[in-house]
């Protein structure tokens, strides 16, 4: 058998590579490990990479962007109802990043560039601003290359935020949902495994913009459906409107939110977040991350977030301790009790001692007394 002189070079190489690696894993100078690597780049072409876990990041994980909110490794999910106002405090977040020195590539498979472009312009944006922020529609009309999911685009995409001219550091895809091809509406594994393999390819932290179906609770533990994209993602947060008749995004008014951090990797979850868009009859939007001077959610809206999720009913010792792991908020047994018996149509007690507590089902008649809560 005859070898080529290229093949031939190649194996030499390859030889010379061992030699200079293992020189490196016997010393462990800094010395013998740079001459590996610059023999390794000068002579070995690698499609997979070099690195050892020598070369991977170490020490505390990078500070959140936008703090609390984005985290800088990976992808940031950002999950509601629809109406709930995640547009909104998507470009608020947007806004943030960008007054921070960082350039960001909305991704908008949803197609509404109005929505995006006088929502900037509404919550002031100035030009220079709104030039940091890139706007990409993978099914627009000005979108000239493949047309598809995530993963379909994401080569296409790529090229596009490593231009220098048009370099990204932070995306925003809008929305998990219309980003995937699989017919999935949220969460299946198939769904899942193809949108992250997408993000992935496009090498930048993310925030992804994910609806979820109405139901009982307003801040959902598990709102996919499955344990995937909740287990993929870096961070999750959870938004809803605080007040009882919710607000349509844009109508004139002050539309009042609460985050919460269901999911953060290498930290203590925050405590939830507030965020009040006011809208004024001039089309402006006035953004406030104080806590409403209401003080948020009521008691008895605390309870009966955490009560939804229970598998059994619970005593006040045992709401008080969920609620304080869920929020933060400290809300000791008295308060607890007041609150049902304010609300005894939502509520209903068991006999036993202790009295555990559980949502009042809809046939079921609200106890005569208040006292008998």
């Amino acid at each position: 058998m005859t070898f080529t002189p290229e093949e031939i070079a190649a194996d030499e190489a390859e030889e010379a590579a061992a030699l200079a690696l293992e020189e490196w894993t016997d010393s462990e100078s800094a010395a013998a490990e740079q001459r590996f690597k610059e023999f390794w780049g000068r002579n070995i072409v690698s499609k997979v990479g070099i690195r050892t876990l020598n070369d991977l990041p170490s020490g505390p994980p990078p500070e959140q962007l936008a703090e609390p909110y984005l985290s800088a490794e990976g992808v940031t999910i950002l999950y509601g109802l629809g109406g709930t106002g995640k547009g909104y405090i998507s470009l608020y977040l947007a806004l943030r990043l960008v007054r921070s020195g960082r350039r960001v590539t909305v991704i908008d498979f949803e197609g509404h560039p109005g929505e995006w472009g006088r929502r900037a312009y509404a919550m002031g944006f100035t030009k220079a601003e709104r030039r940091m922020v890139n706007y990409r529609a993978p099914f627009g009309d000005d979108w000239k290359a493949e047309r598809g999911s995530l993963k379909d685009v994401a080569a296409v995409l790529r090229e596009d935020l490593d231009h220098p001219r048009r370099k990204a550091d932070y995306l925003i895809i809008d929305s998990y949902t219309t980003a995937s091809s699989t017919g999935d509406s949220m969460g299946g594994a198939a769904s899942a495994q193809e949108f992250f393999a997408g993000i992935a390819m496009l090498g930048r932290p993310a925030l992804v913009i994910a609806h979820v179906a109405g139901g009982g609770e307003r801040f959902p533990d598990k709102p996919f459906g499955s344990v995937f994209v909740h287990n993929l993602a870096r961070e999750t947060w959870a938004a809803a409107q605080l007040d009882d008749d919710e607000r349509e995004a844009d109508e004139p008014g002050a539309m009042r939110i609460e985050l919460r951090n269901k999911k953060a990797n290498a930290r203590p979850k925050y405590a939830p977040q507030f965020l009040t868009f006011t809208f004024d009859l001039l089309g402006q939007v006035r953004v406030d991350d104080r806590k409403p001077s209401g003080g948020g959610e009521s008691v008895a809206d605390l309870i009966a977030d955490v009560l939804m999720r229970s598998i059994k009913p619970l005593t006040t010792k045992e709401l008080a301790a969920a609620i304080k792991a869920d929020t933060g908020a400290a809300i000791n047994e008295q308060r607890l009790r007041e609150a049902f018996r304010r609300h005894p149509g939502r509520f209903e007690r068991t006999a036993d001692v202790p009295h555990r507590f559980s949502i009042r089902k809809a046939a079921t008649q609200p106890p005569e007394k208040l006292d008998d809560f």
